[in-house]
């Protein structure tokens, strides 16, 4: 299971103007699909919707297909959760698609946003009991952050992107030349990681699944 992410700034007077309470910010939070729309500023608000992958199955959408049609493949990941997105009026009409019968205030913001301001991509999760020390890397190269450790979106994945920071530094420094520095730093970030991922896929799976 997978999660495909729908963004679009608003402005304040379209989000009124389908019904929401000005100066409000709205927040819809199903089992599988969340919604949070808040004021940004400067009289606009940020949409962003999180919709898991068996929802979008269940009325209909392939979400693979979907995004596989944007043509968008940056990277070298055949996974198309990594490496897809799908932009413009594509990504507003599978949000209304998959949202069809909501509330209407919803579908009427978006609805009256531009197409052109949509983008939708796939997000990816490393199963916790897949992280290794070599997913730091291996040799001379280190690989850290969400590339190293792909996080649910809990917060933890740029804390731990500095921990990675801050630990690979004090390796480097206690062995600028060899590798042991290096070696060691992967087997305690994948020791340390790893239970953080483990708490996000609960909280994940209570929040979600």
């Amino acid at each position: 299971m997978g999660t495909v992410v729908f963004r679009a700034l608003v402005t304040e007077a379209q989000a009124v103007a389908a019904g929401f309470t000005e100066g409000s910010n709205v927040a819809y939070m199903g089992d599988e699909v969340r919604v949070i729309f808040f004021r940004i500023g400067g009289g606009m608000m940020s949409l962003a919707c999180s919709m898991q992958t068996s929802y979008m199955e269940s009325v209909g959408i392939d979400p693979a297909q979907l995004l596989a049609d944007s043509g968008d493949h940056g990277g070298s990941s055949a996974d198309w959760a990594r490496a897809s997105k799908l932009s413009g009026a594509a990504a507003q009409s599978a949000l209304l698609a998959a949202t069809a019968g909501w509330d209407p205030s919803f579908t009427a913001v978006v609805a009256a946003t531009a197409p052109e301001g949509w983008i939708a991509h796939g997000t990816f999760a490393r199963p916790s009991a897949e992280l290794t020390p070599a997913c730091f890397g291996r040799g001379r190269v280190v690989v850290v952050g969400d590339a190293a450790h792909p996080i649910r979106p809990t917060g933890q994945g740029a804390n731990q992107a500095l921990e990675d920071a801050y630990f690979l530094g004090a390796a480097v420094g206690a062995d600028p030349i060899g590798m042991s520095g290096l070696d060691a730093f992967r087997r305690a970030r994948a020791e340390r990681v790893a239970p953080v991922m483990l708490e996000s896929e609960v909280q994940g799976a209570a929040a979600y699944d």
